[in-house]
């Protein structure tokens, strides 16, 4: 390696010889034009031999720019120009540059191909200003990402055009002085790396320098991207073979930078402030600083060596190292890094370098008063120094480094104490020992130099800048202090400067020790005073512990230190004697503590004869002196010497003295402040020292009869001050350090004092302990204490804080806890400090009432979710645990009081824990007694299931009414269960009351949801099936029991109480948990089945079945039962027939039958039809085996010949009665076997022939059995019901065959229909009509393939659908319907009601329906009613309008109607029947339309739930028995209920129907417009303006369409009264609703579906809104104009722009287009022109549409003259007015024209007018204007004057019938001076003319 001299000498001119580099020197300031010239010349006239790019490796990066053929030429010139050393400008970083920008001139970007890349490099290059800058920098980033990449090789050829030209940009802008511009730079830099890859290689030297120096931008953001794109261009493994490939270019443009550079040169003084100019420059110049760093870190070893030379040259300039001291902090910060780098990387190269690197740094670094910069400063001398400890023996600016080190430790680090402090000790210990010795060798003025220095910092101000700065220079000068006393201990010739550290080590142990009152340092020491004398003693202790210097630490260092403290404790007793004499006791006692953490014998023996000496001094001083000093410092000497001080006869006298004469006083005058507090106060003693004292004295005296007397003496001084009425608190504080202290010592003497228990009993009755920590030590002190507090008011005491903390669990419950919790925290608090005291005393005592009630409640608020008490309460409940493991007696009792305690909580209703929580608690019952064993843990948690009886009891609130009656619609078991008259059906009335608890619940739904919760919790049910056999069967069939009672609670709820959970209260909750457990008690189930499916499952029923009830109840011995068996399940159902136990066994044999995969055996299959066969099984049993079995029997050869048996007998007419019971099961067994439980097509098929012998007999009954022609009571009923079942199972087996069956079946739904078309609907009654709906739909079904069928269908179907009507509209069927307790069999009976009548024809519709009828079914909340309502509507109101429309065209203009809207007076005054009122017989909505629309629903849809989804369920399917809930595993167990839950609320379905209900009453007041006239239509308008409909409606559109803001407009009736579900979708983030992917011009209502609300309500909104703005646009805009919400108007105005306007307008447009083209088209087209009117109007004018500017343009040639309008649609259209300008006019005044322009504006913006309306309008005007009339037609008048409508183009014949009787009533004349009107037929091809004269 060189050295310095060698490197300046011959490698100045290598260095900078002339090199070939890719920058353009074109631009280069300093080089003078015929330089250029010639460098060109030069270029142009040499050429290499040998291309570069067939070098290979980084040898190609040298390449030039671009190829000749390229179109951007780069500059060729090399570089041959060494730095300039006169400040000039850079080329690549000025800003004056010549030309134009920075070496890019224009010619240059005028060659590039692209234009628009062209144009943003222009951009960049002439723009100064930041804004357009950033503005730039976007656009071409916008435009590198939109270039391609070339498949083959990743790259971009644009981008590799666009990277020459940016190179020189990049080098420009990454250093500008905005960070936005550098940011935005370099982002667009990544992006071109990535696009280009290797083509970059050409202009890496160019770039590189300026890119790694970006590295280093002080803006994070920039640094991070310039590193990120310098990665994507070099993996790792490159990264040092680029820099060293560079390296020459690197370091010629940073010393460019750092040698060349100023704030003016670099950047441009004409356009930027001094102040910018600063940054960059400190910016750039610490980026090359870093750089130089990094280049030297990245670089290996071998690689260093190589460029040795060109970093050495540079390494050399003086001005390099100048930087040390340069102004600003981000340049010194950098040149610090540099120079560690350099020390550790290459740190010969800083060796060669040491005397100017030394002379630099050192000045400089000691000198600097900036904070931000010590830490790399630091790092950099550290490292420095140990490196070349010889460079502090450098002499730099003639003073020597150890002078400039001293002035700055003096100077205190000028403030960085935790930098500089903790630095110092490795700095000093990489000294040499020329710097640390001095030329004597010894050390001494070193050594005695340095210390003063150091401690003079502590007197500086810079000290205090940093919190803890004074504890920090003690650690460091205490390390500096043990270091040298060790470094110099080494040898003798050091001695001195041992001595001076020894010396300095005394002299601090003495100020810490006589601190005066005033001064810096003592206010510094007295702040820290513990931390100081921690930190005194560890070093002390560690030198009095190292064998080379312990002996003279303990001579010199040890000893004067005792010394100095005998001589503070024998001092005066003035004011600082006391506080002195303290700390010289508190620094001893740290010593002896660490003395005996070491347990050096040696130093502990130190510690205590010192110790002893002090207390001998002290108690001198006791007894020479009545001053209380001397007696605190020996109650000090007691804290820490307890031994020494009541050991020593002296002191013990002193000690007696002390308590009876001063003791007390001190003990009331003392501070509260604790022993550990590190300062103490002028005037008294600590309190926590003189407790401590007196525990010392009474675990330690001697004389008995004297302590007790001092005791009693003390304790009467300390609580007559509670007599005398002071504040008891600092009596507490004092008692409870004594109860703390006398446990602990064991007191010689008993200090039980009567007034200390009535001090206890005050502080505990009057409530203290929450008030305040001090009562609440003082409780928990009681409880704990072993001499003061007797255990009888320990007791009592617990016996008082566990009824407080029980009624504080009572409130918490009952959420009446507000403003209790500081007591319960409190009493919790103390419990857990005091339960190991007290539980064992309570047990032995037997006090164990408390105990259980602390238990309980620690238990309870444990499980409870108030964060600070349950974690209180847990912490607890985990000591109750500890000493249970320690204590059998304690752990038996934990079990058995809250097992007792959970078990009342399940039961007793009063409690406010849920199930849930309850189980909860159970599990952790378990958990807690650490039960881990199955059958431990099965012992414990069984006793929560309570027994059978308990089970029964509960069961009769749910069998004491019997299934519901209208369940006989669902389930065929129920049907069979009333139709058995064997059974004792229990009456309605036999209702048992239902009290329920806070959550809604029952007691029997508490047990079975904590049942089921417990065992889910388990998760262990095959494990408990094969242990526990029969408990858990028993367990599962009174939660199946359960899930039927719930199946019929969902189907059909009682209107009186619920069984399981309360029909008011939580309702809807509680739905989604039992649907829960429900939904879940299927993988109990399949669990048991696992088990139970042994190959004699089959015969083991069939055998108890068969026995009947009397052999099933032989057996009460549980032991006999056949463990996991349905047998249980049999011999509940045969014990008693309620309607659910035989469900129960149904579901169970149903699963075991689907879960069985093998064959049936024949002697099963026999036995079990036998056993069907048999009378003996009640029939409701039978049924649901039949259903169970049906499946499982139907290929075997036995039921087959069962089920002929069944069909062939015979059955008399009059044994059809439900007292035939045999008939009637045989029957009903027949129709359950083929229909199966729903009613389902069967599957089993019959032989025709006996089909249809069967088909006679039923011929046969109904002529002849008086039971099918009586509806009467429930059994007539109930035998109308099974016929209808079975024609209908039989019509599915005949449907091929004629005859005259057909006609009996529809003739006995005729009967069915007269016969209960007036009568009330009970359950029966509707039974029999559902059958019979039924069997007209089915029958409809088949007769689309039979004509047959067809034929008998005609004949009989007007009669069926006239009385259907009837009964669907009848008031007292839909009031049930819309009840919110509407069960599911009247929504299926209404459903299937509904689904008849729609086959009604609008002749019927006409004929029989009315709108007040259809209007109350409208709001029904059933889909399928509403829909048929709306379609029988449509078709009525079509009618009536039509009819009301010809009706006002018709009457004379001379008598106008009256509006009844503006006329309200003569409309009160007139008495209208309701019938009349709901027909259209004047202008107006029909009353019951009116009542719907102007009303909006109370509340808005849930969007997030499917309302009809329990209509459509199949319910047994949905809770399966053999389901596990793997479904619904996602869905959350504690969701809130109705988001995401999946069911509707009973509430939710209320509102979602009513909305429905709502639009479509709007969709049909819109089809009232829609075809009607303009006289009809003006004055709906009227009644629509006139009243708040509108200003309801549109708000309510909105909201649904996801701007929810607008629900604050709707009337109170809606929105003071939401619904939860509303307030759950608010509460949710909605959007505003897409309708771009809809068509909004056209709605199919019947294609609304509420199973997906979130898009039919939004889109059913939309489409409204649309008609709204079609049909009543100035409605709308006069709502939109008043609206005083300003963000809903701006969100309504965005909507509508978006969605609606383009539709609207492009209607607009189209419109005029069509009817223009219309007349030249001809046929039909000419004709439907003719019927708008447009042919003599329109078609008379030119007439231009512009879609692009929503512009017409209309013309009206007057001779030569023209006359023009043209008429502008704003992009909002129709909210805002069109604007209608005069282009042309001629021969009108201007007040004329413009009234026609204002009258032309007002058809569109007033009167709802179209652009035809308006152009023939304006037409008319200019022709009647020319013709000579005086008067124009104005708006109103010409509206009245337009032709009507009428849309149904299927009524124009008979409309025209109409016509002409009318016409001719009226005197219908043709006189040529008539008015001709025109009738519209739109899409019907007829125009009829008719004149008219007005009467």
């Amino acid at each position: 390696m060189h050295n310095s001299t060698d490197l300046l000498k011959g490698n100045r001119e290598k260095m900078f010889k002339p090199r070939r580099l890719t920058v353009d020197l074109h631009s280069f300031s300093f080089i003078d034009a015929s330089s250029r010239a010639a460098e060109l010349s030069s270029a142009s006239s040499t050429g290499s031999s040998l291309s570069m790019s067939q070098l290979g490796g980084f040898a190609q990066f040298a390449t030039p720019a671009f190829s000749a053929s390229s179109t951007y030429v780069a500059s060729s010139a090399p570089r041959s120009a060494p730095p300039n050393r006169s400040g000039s400008s850079s080329p690549s970083l000025s800003s004056s540059g010549s030309p134009a920008f920075g070496g890019l001139d224009t010619d240059v970007v005028n060659v590039i191909s692209n234009g628009e890349l062209s144009m943003i490099i222009k951009r960049l290059m002439s723009k100064r200003d930041t804004t357009t800058k950033v503005r730039a920098l976007e656009d071409l980033e916008k435009w590198v990402r939109a270039q391609t990449e070339d498949d083959e090789t990743g790259s971009s050829a644009a981008c590799q055009e666009a990277i020459g030209p940016w190179i020189k940009l990049y080098i420009k802008l990454t250093t500008d002085v905005d960070r936005r511009v550098r940011l935005m730079t370099n982002n667009v830099h990544l992006l071109l790396v990535k696009r280009v890859k290797k083509k970059l290689a050409p202009y890496l030297k160019e770039v590189i320098a300026a890119w790694i120096g970006t590295f280093f931008d002080p803006t994070r953001d920039v640094a991070r991207v310039a590193v990120e794109a310098f990665k994507s261009a070099f993996p790792d493994n490159k990264r040092e073979q680029v820099i060293s490939f560079c390296l020459q270019d690197i370091i010629y443009y940073i010393s460019e930078i750092l040698l060349n550079k100023t704030p003016e040169t670099l950047s441009d003084p004409r356009f930027s402030t001094k102040e910018e100019m600063d940054t960059r420059y400190a910016r750039v110049a610490s980026s090359s600083l870093y750089t130089l760093g990094y280049i030297i870190d990245t670089l290996s070893p071998e690689a260093l060596e190589e460029h040795a030379d060109d970093i050495g040259q540079f390494l050399d300039e003086a001005k390099l190292w100048a930087f040390f001291g340069h102004g600003n902090p981000l340049v010194r910060r950098a040149s610090y890094n540099m120079l560690r780098t350099v020390t550790t990387k290459a740190p010969s190269l800083a060796k060669e370098r040491l005397s100017i690197v030394s002379k630099h740094l050192f000045p400089a670094a000691f000198s600097d008063k900036d904070t931000t910069t010590h830490g790399d400063m630091w790092d950099a001398v550290l490292v420095f120094t140990k490196a070349f400890p010889e460079s502090w023996t450098i002499v730099a600016d003639k003073k020597p480094t150890m002078s400039l080190f001293a002035g700055f430790l003096k100077a205190a680090g000028y403030g960085s104490a935790t930098a500089t402090y903790r630095s110092i000790l490795p700095l000093i210990a990489s000294w040499g020992d020329e710097s640390v010795l001095g030329k004597n060798g010894t050390g001494f003025p070193f050594a005695k130099d340095f210390f003063d220095h150091f401690w003079k910092g502590l007197e500086s101000p810079n000290i205090d800048k940093e919190t803890g700065s004074t504890l920090l220079f003690i650690e460091a000068y205490l390390e500096c202090l043990v270091y040298f006393t060790v470094r110099f201990g080494k040898s003798e010739t050091t001695k001195q400067g041992q001595d001076a550290a020894l010396a300095a080590f005394v002299a601090l142990n003495k100020t810490f020790m006589t601190l005066a009152d005033n001064g810096k340092i003592s206010a510094k020491f007295t702040q820290s005073e513990q931390g100081i004398a921690k930190k005194i003693s560890t070093h002390l202790v560690r030198l009095l512990t190292i064998p080379s210097v312990s002996e003279r630490a303990s001579v010199d260092i040890w000893q004067p230190t005792v010394e100095a403290m005998s001589e503070i404790v024998s001092g005066e007793t003035n004011d600082v004697y006391v506080k002195r004499g303290k700390r010289a006791i508190l620094l001893l006692g740290q010593i002896a503590s660490l003395a005996h953490e070491k347990q050096d014998k040696a130093l502990i023996e130190l510690t205590e004869k010192a110790a002893d000496q002090l207390v001998q001094i002290v108690a001198t001083q006791c007894s020479g002196t009545q001053s209380f000093g001397p007696s605190q410092l020996l109650s000090s000497l007691a804290v820490h010497f307890e031994v020494a001080v009541f050991s020593n006869p002296a002191s013990q006298k002193a000690m007696h003295d002390f308590f009876e004469l001063q003791f007390a006083d001190m003990l009331l005058t003392s501070e509260d402040q604790d022993s550990s507090n590190e300062g103490v106060s002028q005037g008294g003693e600590s309190l926590p020292h003189l407790l401590d004292l007196l525990a010392g004295y009474l675990g330690n005296t001697k004389e008995q009869e004297r302590s007790t007397r001092i005791w009693q003496q003390v304790m009467t001084k300390v609580l007559k001050e509670t007599d005398e009425g002071t504040n008891q608190e600092r009596q507490s504080v004092i008692l409870r350090g004594l109860l703390d202290r006398t446990s602990a010592v064991s007191p010689a003497i008993d200090l039980k004092l009567g007034a200390i228990d009535d001090f206890v009993t005050t502080i505990v009755v009057d409530q203290k302990y929450k008030e305040s920590k001090s009562y609440e030590d003082l409780v928990t002190g009681a409880l704990c204490s072993n001499a003061i507090i007797p255990d009888t008011l320990k007791l009592a005491v617990f016996d008082t804080l566990s009824q407080r903390l029980d009624l504080f669990v009572s409130d918490v419950m009952g959420a009446q806890a507000m403003g209790k919790h500081a007591e319960a925290s409190a009493i919790l608090t103390i419990i857990l400090k005091s339960l190991s005291h007290i539980v064992p005393l309570s047990i032995e005592n037997s006090a164990e009432v408390p105990l259980q009630q602390i238990t309980k409640a620690v238990f309870d608020l444990s499980c409870q979710s108030e964060e600070n008490l349950s974690e209180a309460a847990q912490q607890n409940l985990d000591e109750l645990q500890r000493l249970s493991e320690e204590s059998e007696d304690i752990q038996f009792f934990l079990r058995d009081c809250l097992t007792d305690h959970i078990c009342d909580c399940i039961q007793n209703l009063q409690r406010f824990t849920s199930p849930e929580d309850l189980a909860t608690q159970a599990q952790k019952l378990a958990d807690f007694l650490n039960l881990s064993d199955i059958a431990d843990r099965f012992g414990l948690l069984s006793a929560f299931f309570f027994d059978k009886d308990h089970w029964n009891s509960l069961y009769k609130t749910l069998s004491a009414t019997g299934a519901h009656r209208s369940l006989v619609m669902l389930d065929p078991v129920v049907e069979a269960y009333y139709a058995d008259t064997k059974t004792q059906h229990v009456s309605a009335s036999e209702h048992t009351n239902v009290h329920y608890d806070s959550f809604g619940l029952s007691a029997y739904g508490r047990l079975a949801l904590f049942t089921y919760e417990l065992l889910k919790k388990e998760d262990v049910m095959v494990s408990l099936f094969l242990s526990f056999p029969e408990t858990m069967t028993w367990v599962m069939g009174e939660l199946l029991k359960v899930r039927q009672g719930c199946l019929d609670a969902f189907q059909a709820p009682s209107s009186e109480a619920g069984v399981f959970y309360s029909p008011n209260l939580h309702k809807d909750a509680n739905d989604v948990v039992f649907r829960t457990l429900l939904r879940e008690l299927g993988s109990m189930v399949t669990s048991w089945i696992t088990l139970a499916l042994e190959e004699n499952w089959e015969s083991q029923l069939i055998e108890v079945l068969t026995k009947g009830p009397q052999a099933a109840v032989t057996s009460n011995d549980d032991d006999d039962e056949s463990g996991c068996s349905p047998v249980y399940f049999a011999r509940e159902a045969l014990l008693e027939q309620d309607g659910f136990k035989e469900r129960v066994l149904a579901d169970v044999v149903d699963a075991l039958a689907q879960s069985d995969s093998s064959d049936i055996s024949p002697a099963n299959a026999k036995g079990w039809c036998l056993l069907l066969k048999s009378e003996s099984v009640p029939l409701s049993i039978s049924t649901g085996l039949v259903i169970a079995l049906r499946k499982r029997l139907e290929n075997t050869n036995e039921f087959t010949n069962l089920l002929n048996q069944w069909v062939t007998t015979p059955v008399r007419p009059n044994e059809l009665t439900v007292q035939n019971t045999e008939t009637i099961r045989r029957l009903s067994l027949l129709v359950a076997a083929l229909m199966g439980p729903a009613d389902e097509e069967p599957s089993i098929n019959l032989p025709q022939l006996r089909a249809m012998n069967l088909l006679q007999s039923i011929r046969r009954w109904i002529s002849d059995s008086d039971v099918l022609k009586d509806f009467d009571n429930q059994n007539e009923l109930l035998v109308h019901s099974l016929v209808l079942r079975l024609l209908r199972a039989l019509a599915f087996q005949v449907q091929e065959l004629p005859g005259a069956h057909w006609e009996m079946m529809f003739g006995q739904i005729t009967v069915a229909f007269e016969g209960l078309s007036e009568t009330d609907s009970t359950p029966f009654g509707m039974l029999v009509l559902e059958r019979a709906c039924r069997l007209t739909l089915t029958l409809i079904d088949l007769a689309q393939d039979e004509a047959d069928i067809m034929n008998a269908w005609e004949e009989h179907s007007e009669g069926i659908l006239v009385r259907a009507m009837r009964v669907i509209g009848r008031e007292d069927s839909t009031l049930e319907a819309a009840s919110l307790k509407m069960n599911r069999p009247v929504r299926q009976y209404m459903g299937v009601l509904s689904q008849v009548c729609g086959y009604a024809s609008d002749k019927l519709v006409l004929a029989h329906g009315s709108v007040a009828k259809q209007c109350r079914m409208l709001m029904e909340p059933l889909t399928s009613l509403q829909m048929l309502a709306y379609k029988q509507l449509q078709t009525i109101l079509t009618e009536e309008v039509q009819t009301l429309s010809i009706q006002m065209e018709l009457k004379a203009p001379t008598s106008p109607v009256v509006d009844p809207v503006e006329d309200k007076a003569a409309d009160d005054a007139t008495t209208v029947s309701a019938a009349t009122e709901d027909k259209m017989t004047e202008p107006k909505f029909p009353a019951s339309l009116w009542a719907i629309i102007s009303s909006p629903p109370a509340g808005f849809p849930a969007m997030d739930v499917d309302v009809d989804a329990d209509d459509e369920k199949n319910l047994k399917k949905e809770f399966s028995l053999l389901s596990t809930g793997s479904s619904h595993n996602d869905e959350d167990d504690d969701e809130e209920y109705g988001v995401g839950a999946g069911v509707a609320a009973k509430s939710e379905t209320i509102t979602s129907h009513a909305v429905l209900g709502y639009l479509l009453a709007w969709k049909l007041a819109f089809a009232i417009f829609e075809n009607t006239t303009y006289a009809v239509k003006s004055r709906l308008v009227e009644q629509l303006r006139t009243s708040s409909a509108m200003n309801d409606f549109l708000p309510y559109l909105f909201h649904l369409l996801g701007i929810h803001s607008a629900s604050s407009l709707v009337s109170d009736s809606s929105s003071a009264s939401q619904t939860a579900s509303s307030a759950s979708n608010d509460a949710q983030a909605v959007e505003l609703f897409d309708l771009s992917r809809w068509d909004i011009t056209e709605y199919q209502v019947v294609g609304f579906d509420l199973s997906s609300p979130e898009i039919g309500f939004p889109l059913f909104a939309g489409h409204l809104y649309y008609t709204c703005l079609a049909n009543v646009p100035s409605l709308v805009r006069i709502w939109w104009t008043e609206c005083k919400l300003r963000q809903l108007s701006i969100a309504v105005e965005s909507l509508t722009e978006r969605f609606f306007s383009p539709l609207l307008i492009t209607r607009e447009l189209n419109s005029l287009v069509k009817a223009q083209q219309a007349p030249a088209q001809g046929g039909n087209a000419a004709a439907a022109a003719a019927l708008s009117g447009v042919t003599d109007d329109l078609n008379e004018l030119q007439i231009k549409t512009s879609k692009a500017t929503s512009e017409v343009t209309a013309s009206f040639q007057i001779d030569e003259a023209t006359m023009e309008i043209v008429i502008r649609l704003p992009t909002n259209f129709p909210l805002r007015q069109v604007e209608v300008e005069g282009l042309q006019r001629v021969g009108v005044k201007e007040a004329r024209w413009r009234a026609w322009l204002l009258a032309v504006a007002g058809v569109i913006a007033a009167q709802n007018g179209s652009l035809i309306d308006a152009l023939s309008l304006f037409r008319r005007n200019v022709g009647l204007h020319f013709e000579g009339m005086t008067k124009e037609i104005s708006q109103a008048s010409f509206h009245k004057n337009m032709t009507f409508r009428v849309l149904n183009a299927k009524k124009t014949p008979k409309m025209i019938k109409k016509i002409g009787t009318t016409a001719g009533t009226n005197n219908l004349q043709t006189p040529t001076d008539g008015l001709r009107h025109r009738i519209h037929w739109p899409w019907f091809d007829l125009m009829v003319l008719v004149q008219l004269q007005w009467k």
